[in-house]
């Protein structure tokens, strides 16, 4: 007999009183397994005994086909999870549960096929490691887990975003710029070259052109500078080798506008609140001469002069006068090629030595003498021309 299985008193038996002869079959090896009875110099017989794997010692195996993949849910890895007892015998329609995080699984329940493989698709659009795991659905204490590593989706790579200062910056002024690389679910795109330009070209110096993103994404990982030699506004340009870029504008400036004044007048002060603008050259020369504009919001205020030349100061004086309370926005600009602009802004309140009390009234009249009645009394400020005065 030539099989995986043992017989009890080796493989013969003698026939009892009833004329037969009897034997006990135990194996180890699931599927089918035929027996010969014979005897010597007689006719023999056969019949097939069916072996089952042993459920109860059933113990789950797990498999990638791929360890790597692309977090985009288009990039996948199969698992594969084979279930065999404990003599190694594979174990069919067997129930194989899953489990992962951060990841989409096709199924989270399989059983064993005629193969005996229970299989899931594994996707995720989050970059990083992540651990998947298989368990029998009757022994769920027992995992087996492997770990997996999803990728960033070059190919979807975009420009999410690019820092250059805000406003006008000085002419020979270095300025770091910076852009931030994503894929289309947001992961940062590590270790990507990116490339940084400028329009006009001829005007701007660039410390490095091309630099790698660092391990959140941004570029440079080391700093980037721009200086610019000449005013006007320039085109700042970053852009990545599958194509994507992200343009931002800049303008230089090689004057600097600044604008004081007093912050507090009263109504029809006779003095006003004096503002001077001063403008200061980005390489000390003078700047005497100059025209600075001037301009008020809202209605109410007067200013000396719309326009004004700098003196020999470098500074442009302008006088506010106002009959009217109130907050005014005086604004000083100035062009040369670029616009250069600055704001401040004046308060005028009533004349507190003209003033009186207009009106005090209280809200009710006439209360109850409990001590916990109440009146609100309201008294109203004005000056000799009728402005509310605010202390």
């Amino acid at each position: 007999m030539k099989a995986n299985f043992t017989l009890s008193d080796g493989d013969k038996a003698v026939t009892d009183a009833d004329g037969k002869a009897k034997v006990t079959l135990k194996g180890t090896k699931a599927g089918a397994h035929t027996v010969t009875a014979s005897m010597v110099g007689g006719k023999s017989e056969q019949l097939v005994v069916n072996f089952t794997a042993d459920t109860l010692t059933a113990q789950v195996n797990l498999n990638v086909t791929e360890d790597n993949f692309i977090a985009n849910n288009i990039g996948m890895t199969r698992l594969q999870a084979t279930v065999t007892d404990g003599n190694g015998n594979p174990v069919e329609g067997i129930k194989v549960n899953f489990r992962g995080t951060s990841v989409t699984l096709s199924s989270t329940s399989v059983e064993t096929d005629d193969q005996v493989f229970a299989e899931i698709l594994v996707t995720s659009t989050e970059v990083g490691l992540k651990t998947v795991s298989a368990s029998l659905a009757d022994k769920p204490t027992e995992v087996i887990s492997r770990l997996l590593n999803a990728k960033v989706d070059v190919n979807s790579a975009t420009i999410t975003s690019q820092e250059i200062p805000e406003g006008q910056v000085m002419v020979a002024q270095d300025i770091a710029v910076k852009a931030h690389v994503n894929d289309q679910f947001g992961n940062p795109v590590t270790h990507q070259p990116a490339t940084f330009s400028a329009a006009p070209s001829s005007q701007m110096i660039i410390s490095q052109n091309t630099v790698s993103t660092n391990t959140q994404g941004v570029a440079p990982s080391t700093e980037v500078t721009m200086t610019s030699e000449r005013n006007g506004s320039y085109t700042v340009k970053a852009s990545l080798a599958n194509g994507a870029s992200l343009e931002k504008q800049l303008e230089a400036i090689d004057e600097k506008l600044t604008l004081t004044s007093s912050p507090l007048i009263g109504v029809n002060a006779p003095k006003g609140a004096t503002l001077t603008a001063t403008l200061t050259s980005a390489n000390g020369t003078p700047v005497e001469g100059q025209v600075i504009n001037f301009s008020v919001t809202l209605e109410g205020a007067t200013l000396s002069g719309g326009k004004v030349r700098t003196n020999s100061s470098d500074q442009a004086p302008v006088v506010l006068t106002s009959n009217k309370v109130g907050t005014y926005t005086v604004t000083a600009s100035f062009h040369n090629g670029v616009t250069i602009q600055t704001q401040t802004t004046v308060k005028v309140t009533g004349n507190p030595s003209t003033a009186h009390v207009a009106s005090f009234i209280a809200d009710p009249s006439t209360i109850a003498a409990t001590n916990s009645d109440l009146s609100t009394l309201k008294a109203t400020v004005e000056d000799g021309r009728f402005k509310a005065v605010v202390t």
